[in-house]
C-alpha cells in the first residue's frame, strides 16, 4: 500500500516534469510600449564600454551591445518577480561574468547572484536571504569582492564562491550597509557607507572605525568613491548633499554648489578622461562641475531623478544616464543635450488598463511609475497621448471601455468619463430621481427633484444590449441611458450586498454578479434573482467572465472553474491551487494569466493547459484583451510594459497532445489513501 502511495506520487512529480518541459513552440511576443521606465542600477563592461546592463525592480536584466542605441531583455536574476537588482557588477577579467546584489520586496530577503553568460542565465553566489544593496570588486586583487548587507559586511576571496563576515556580528551601527569602496592598490582598505554615516577598515575588516568628521549627523551615504589619480581623495555623497576628504575619510568637506532641494545625491562620478569634472545625480537632475566641484550646473531637467550614470572613458563627451520612471537617457556632447534611449527598454509599471473591443487599435493604461501616467494610443501602440487632465491617476480604482469611449472608477467613489475632444475627464452619472413625486403646497409649484451625483464605489461594469450594470459596493447599478443615471436594483439578494463583479448576457435578461457571500443570477433582467452554488468559498473568489451566454468562468485564488449551465454545474479546476486574475480568448484559443506563475493557455476549452515561454513570458500579467484583428492577446504587466502575444492554434494544439492536463493531475495527488 505504501509502496502503491509512493509510486503514484512519482508518477505524478514525472507528469509534472513533462508537462513544466512542454511549451507552445509558435508564439509571437512584441512589446506596444510604453518605452522606458524604472532604472535600480546600471553597468558598463569595463573592457567594452558599447555594452551596458540595466538593472530592474522585478530582477530583469537588459543588455544593450551598442552604447545604449537599444535594449534587449536577456534575463531574470532569480526566480521572484520581486527581486530588486540593488546593484550590478560586470567581471573585470571575463566580460561575460556578471554580478548582481538583489533585495526582495515582500521578505526583505535576497543575495548575491552571478551570471556566466552576459545575464541571461543566473545562479546563487552566496548570501542567501540577506538584503545586499551594495557590491565592490577589487582592482588590485579581482577575486576579492565586498558586498553590504543589511545585516554587514561581507567579504570573498575566491570570486563569489563562499563570503565571511568581516563586520563584527549584532553591533549597533555597523549595519544597513548601503554603499562599499575597496582601495584601487590596497584592498584591506575598505570604506563602507551606512543608513547613519560612514565606516571604513585598514586591515580588511579587523577592526572598524567610524568615518564621519565633518558630516552632518544621520546622513544615508549612497555612494563612495575614490579618486583613482590619488587614493587618499574620497567622495561621498548622501541624502545630506555631497562631501570630499584628502585624507581618506579621516575628516570630510561639504561639497557646496547644489541647492538643498537637490541635495539627496545618489553618486558622484569623475570623467575618467579630465578628472577635474564631476558629475553628481540627485532627486532633481543631473549636476556637472567643470572646476573639481567648485561650481555646479544642472544639465537636465529638474523633474528628472537620475540614480546611475555610465561615462565612456574613450569618449568623454559620452553620456548614459539611468533615471526613475522615464528610463535611459544619452548625451553625445558632455550633457549639454539628452535625448531617451529606451528603444527595447520596456519596464512601465501598468496599474489599470483598458482595451476597446470594438476598435482594438485603441487602448488606455495607468502607470505607477512614469511622468505621465494616464496614457492612451490609438493606432495599437505605435504612439502614446497623454489622457490625465482632470483625475489623479492615485485616486483610480479601475478604468473601463465603454461603448463610445472611456470611463474609470473612482476610489473614492462615482465616475468619471473622458472626453477626447477637450481630452479631460469630468464626473459621469446621476443618481435617478425617485419616482415618488412630492405634493406642492397650495399655489406653490412643485420644485423638481434634485439629481444626486453617483457616488457609489464601482468594482466592475458590464453591458447588455439596452442596459449597462455596475457591481458596487454598495450593490448592483443599472442605467438604461448609457451611465447618465443610475438606478439601484431593489431586490434584497443584492440591494446593500458588495458586488465584485458582473455580467451580462448578449440580449441583457441574464444579468450574473459575484457578491462577497456568493454568485446571483438573474434571469428576468433583475426582476428576481436566485442563488447560484460556487465552486469555492466567496472569499476566494476573483472574478467572473462570460465566454458565451451559458458558459461561466470563474477566476478564484485557488484555480479557474468552468461552467457551461450558468452555474448549476461546475468543472473540476483547471490549475488548481494558482491565483488566477484574468482570463482572455481570441481564436479558440483560452489564455489565463496568474498572480505569480505566468501565462497559461489551452486549445481544448480548459482540459489541457500549456505554459507560455519567453523573456516576458514569466512577469506578472494582471490584465488580458483578446486582439481579433492580429488574432492574438494583449497582455498588460504589472512590470514590463504592454505585448501582444500572438499563438499559433495548431502549434499549441500539437504541444497540449503532448502535455498531461493539469485538471487530472490534480485529481490523481487527491485521491484518498485506499484508493492508492
Amino acid at each position: 500500500m505504501k509502496f502503491q502511495r509512493i509510486a503514484s506520487l512519482l508518477a505524478l512529480w514525472v507528469a509534472l516534469l513533462s508537462f513544466f518541459s512542454a511549451t507552445v513552440s509558435g508564439q509571437d511576443w512584441r512589446p506596444l510600449g510604453p518605452q522606458g521606465g524604472d532604472v535600480r542600477s546600471l553597468s558598463v563592461d569595463p573592457q567594452n564600454a558599447q555594452i551596458l546592463y540595466i538593472g530592474t525592480s522585478d530582477g530583469h536584466i537588459f543588455q544593450s551591445t551598442n552604447g545604449g542605441a537599444r535594449w534587449e531583455l536577456v534575463g531574470r536574476v532569480g526566480e521572484r518577480q520581486d527581486a530588486v537588482v540593488m546593484t550590478l557588477q560586470v567581471d573585470r577579467r571575463d566580460s561575460r561574468r556578471l554580478f548582481a546584489g538583489t533585495q526582495t520586496l515582500r521578505d526583505n530577503a535576497g543575495g548575491v547572484y552571478r551570471s556566466e553568460d552576459g545575464g541571461r542565465s543566473w545562479m546563487r553566489a552566496g548570501l542567501h536571504g540577506q538584503v545586499v544593496r551594495a557590491l565592490a570588486q577589487s582592482q588590485s586583487r579581482p577575486d576579492l569582492f565586498v558586498a553590504g548587507t543589511l545585516d554587514g559586511v561581507y567579504r570573498s576571496t575566491d570570486s563569489g564562491k563562499s563570503w565571511q563576515r568581516i563586520s563584527p556580528a549584532g553591533h549597533e551601527d555597523l549595519r544597513n550597509f548601503d554603499s562599499v569602496a575597496i582601495d584601487p592598490q590596497n584592498p584591506d582598505f575598505i570604506y563602507a557607507g551606512t543608513y547613519h554615516l560612514a565606516w571604513k577598515t585598514i586591515d580588511g575588516g579587523l577592526h572598524w572605525m567610524p568615518i564621519h568628521s565633518g558630516m552632518i549627523d544621520d546622513s544615508d551615504v549612497m555612494d563612495i568613491s575614490i579618486d583613482p589619480s590619488d587614493a587618499n581623495r574620497i567622495f561621498a555623497t548622501a541624502c545630506s548633499g555631497m562631501y570630499r576628504s584628502a585624507n581618506r575619510g579621516d575628516s570630510w568637506m561639504k561639497i557646496r554648489g547644489v541647492p538643498p532641494t537637490a541635495r539627496r545625491t545618489y553618486f558622484l562620478r569623475q570623467d575618467p578622461s579630465n578628472l577635474r569634472v564631476l558629475y553628481a545625480g540627485t532627486t532633481q537632475g543631473l549636476w556637472k562641475s567643470a572646476d573639481d566641484g567648485l561650481t555646479w550646473k544642472r544639465i537636465t531637467p529638474a523633474g528628472w531623478s537620475v540614480i546611475a550614470l555610465v561615462l565612456d572613458p574613450k569618449n568623454p563627451n559620452k553620456l548614459v544616464a539611468g533615471t526613475e520612471r522615464r528610463g535611459v537617457f544619452v548625451s553625445e556632447d558632455g550633457g549639454v543635450t539628452f535625448r531617451p534611449s529606451n528603444q527595447g527598454f520596456h519596464h512601465q509599471q501598468i496599474m489599470a488598463f483598458a482595451a476597446d473591443p470594438e476598435n482594438e487599435e485603441r487602448m488606455l493604461l495607468v502607470l505607477t511609475n512614469a511622468q505621465e501616467r494616464i496614457l492612451t494610443t490609438r493606432d495599437g501602440g505605435r504612439s502614446w497621448n497623454s489622457a490625465g487632465m482632470g483625475v489623479a491617476p492615485e485616486q483610480i480604482r479601475r478604468v473601463f471601455s465603454v461603448p463610445g469611449g472611456w470611463w474609470v472608477s473612482l476610489s473614492s467613489g462615482g465616475l468619471m468619463a473622458y472626453d477626447e475632444k477637450k481630452a479631460k475627464w469630468s464626473k459621469a452619472g446621476f443618481v435617478a430621481p425617485s419616482k415618488t413625486v412630492p405634493v406642492a403646497r397650495p399655489g406653490k409649484r412643485s420644485a423638481p427633484p434634485v439629481q444626486r451625483p453617483f457616488q457609489q464605489i464601482v468594482n466592475d461594469l458590464a453591458y447588455g444590449r439596452d442596459i449597462w450594470l455596475a457591481a458596487t459596493q454598495q450593490g448592483v447599478a443599472g442605467s438604461r441611458d448609457r451611465g447618465a443615471t443610475w438606478f439601484e436594483f431593489s431586490a434584497p439578494e443584492v440591494r446593500g450586498t458588495p458586488a465584485l463583479s458582473v455580467r451580462a448576457s448578449s440580449d441583457g435578461r441574464h444579468f450574473y454578479v459575484l457578491t462577497q457571500h456568493g454568485l446571483l443570477a438573474s434571469s428576468d433582467a433583475g426582476q428576481s434573482w436566485n442563488r447560484v452554488e460556487l465552486p469555492v468559498p466567496a472569499a476566494l473568489a476573483v472574478r467572473l467572465h462570460n465566454l458565451d451566454d451559458p458558459t461561466l468562468i470563474l477566476a478564484s485564488k485557488v484555480g479557474l472553474f468552468v461552467s457551461e449551465d450558468s452555474g448549476r454545474r461546475w468543472r473540476p479546476p483547471y490549475l488548481p491551487g494558482m491565483f488566477i486574475e484574468d482570463v482572455a480568448v481570441s481564436e479558440g484559443i483560452l489564455l489565463v494569466s496568474t498572480q505569480s506563475d505566468g501565462l497559461y493557455s489551452s486549445t481544448d476549452r480548459g482540459e489541457s493547459w500549456i505554459p507560455m515561454e519567453g523573456p516576458v513570458a514569466g512577469a506578472r500579467f494582471p490584465f488580458l484583451a483578446n486582439h481579433r484583428i492580429n488574432r492574438s492577446f494583449v497582455a498588460a504587466s504589472s512590470t514590463e510594459s504592454l505585448h501582444t502575444l500572438r499563438i499559433d492554434l495548431l502549434s499549441a494544439k500539437r504541444t497540449a497532445q503532448q502535455a498531461p492536463s493539469l485538471t487530472s493531475m490534480s485529481q490523481q495527488s487527491q485521491l484518498k489513501p485506499n484508493q492508492q
